[in-house]
Order: C-alpha cells, then structure tokens, then sequence
C-alpha cells in the first residue's frame, strides 16, 4: 500500500499533478476518473476514504466543492440563503451531498494529523451548510478571503479558503503585481418577462484554474 502525502479532491480537470513540491499525489474528480471518482456514488466515496485513511501525517488534502448551487448566480433557482443554506432542487441535492461526504473526509485528515485546504468562489455560501457548521464546531479552521489575481490569476476571481493550517494567514506575503485582462465572467441579460437575469459568463469555467504563484 503506497502512502499518500497530497490528496486533491473536487479537482476538476486543472488538478495538482503529482508530484508536487516532492510529494506524492492522487486527484480525485469525476471529469478525472468517471464513476470511481465520483464522490456521489458509493464506489467514489469509498475510493475517496481510501484515499483519504492513506494520507501519510503532516500530509495535506486540497478540495474545491462544486460550487454551482452555491454562489449568487443560482440563488433564484436554488432558493439558498444564509437562512436557508441547504436549498432546494436537484443541483442543491448533489451540492449538499459532496459536502456532506467532504466533511467526512476532512474528519478523518484531522484524525491523521493531515492538514487541509478547502476553496470556494467568494459568494459562495458553502460554509453555512448544515453539517459543515457542525464539522467547524469539532475542528479549529481558519478562513481567508482574498484575491486570485494577486497571484497571477488574469481575473480578480474574490475567492475564500478553509484551512486547519495557520499558514494560510501567510497567503497575503506571496502577492504578486496584477496583470488583469478583461474576461467575461457574469453574462447579464433580461428575459422574456423583462426581469433581469444573471448567469456565468463565457470565460467564468476556465477561470477555476489556480495561478502557480497561488500554489507556489
């Protein structure tokens, strides 16, 4: 059995390739690894724990949650608010889900004395789901908002991390100068009702990328 020192979960297909720093890595997605890898199934779940039990301590567990339903663009649809964290509709229903598992997987890289790094977009109203409240209650975590593009993201992207590490505070030493270009990344229009409506812009999917000087 190979020990893992680095776990990247929700990669996405821009995942930390191992290896990374030196560090032996394994990402787990489902545009990665299909069913295997999807934390919504109960195969991509135990594969996910797997993973997670085999996190050598000291080790480190990055995630990014799908965020979809969890942002302000989705806010009519799925009806989430601070008030109402869980929402409604099927997006909701599989948002919730991943986060639910997430914290599962995220107990058990504290148990393992394996630290971690969960990122979301900055309207994302992720951390006032029901059980990831209960998860902050059992285990100290810090939050940090900040900027992608003081780290040579071409977009600001307002972003947020939740982290068992106290390094993170040390994020803010390692900004670079902005070099912003125009992107699209909310696409603003009007129904057929007249009512104005919101929804992500062209270049908003390519934008999940994290720039090397964030990961360096």
């Amino acid at each position: 059995m190979r020990v893992r020192q680095l776990s990247n979960i929700l990669a996405g297909l821009n995942y930390l390739r191992a290896p990374v720093a030196g560090r032996r890595a394994v990402p787990i997605d489902l545009e990665i690894g299909g069913s295997s890898m999807d934390l919504t199934t109960d195969i991509g779940f135990a594969n996910c724990l797997y993973h997670a039990a085999n996190l050598r301590e000291g080790g480190a567990c990055m995630a990014a949650p799908v965020c979809g339903s969890f942002v302000f663009m989705s806010r009519g649809s799925t009806q989430r608010s601070i008030a109402n964290p869980m929402g409604q509709g099927e997006s909701c229903r599989i948002g919730n889900l991943l986060v639910s598992r997430l914290c599962v997987v995220l107990l058990i890289c504290a148990a393992k004395c394996v630290w971690f790094c969960v990122e979301q977009p900055g309207t994302s109203i992720m951390e006032y789901h029901t059980l990831f409240q209960r998860f902050i209650k059992i285990v100290a975590v810090r939050k940090l908002k900040f900027m992608m593009g003081d780290y040579g993201a071409p977009t600001l992207k307002p972003s947020i991390l939740y982290s068992s590490h106290r390094a993170v505070d040390l994020l803010p030493n390692y900004q670079v100068r902005r070099r912003l270009v125009k992107k699209q990344m909310v696409k603003r229009y009007m129904d057929g009702k007249g009512k104005p409506r919101v929804c992500g812009g062209a270049d908003l999917k390519r934008s999940q990328a994290y720039p090397k000087q964030f990961l360096g």
